[in-house]
């Protein structure tokens, strides 16, 4: 039977080579954790610019809108001249010489 040192050594050895390999697992965890912030630094980058873009367009479309909003007085005009619209249009063919 090995006498006591003996098995605290071969303890000692596996307990070093475990701890050899928890470095290496630990340094491939560390390893997808650095990808996987550099991949979080660019999805936050990209929604930033997302979201810039969006602010961006919405005040161009509430511009837009507040050109558009004087030709809200046409309409009546529009419905008024719109109705007999396709009369005109053919008479007008129809006077051509």
């Amino acid at each position: 039977m090995p006498d006591v040192g003996e098995r605290l050594e071969k303890v000692e050895e596996r307990l070093t080579e475990l701890s050899h390999r928890m470095d290496e697992r630990f340094d491939k965890v560390d390893q997808r954790f650095n990808q996987l912030h550099v991949l979080g630094e660019e999805d936050r980058s990209n929604i930033k610019l997302v979201a810039e873009v969006l602010a961006h367009h919405g005040t161009v479309l509430d511009q837009i809108k507040e050109g558009l909003e004087p030709l809200k007085s046409l309409q009546p005009l529009f419905e008024k001249v719109a109705t007999d619209h396709e009369q005109r249009i053919t008479a007008l063919e129809r006077a051509r010489p």
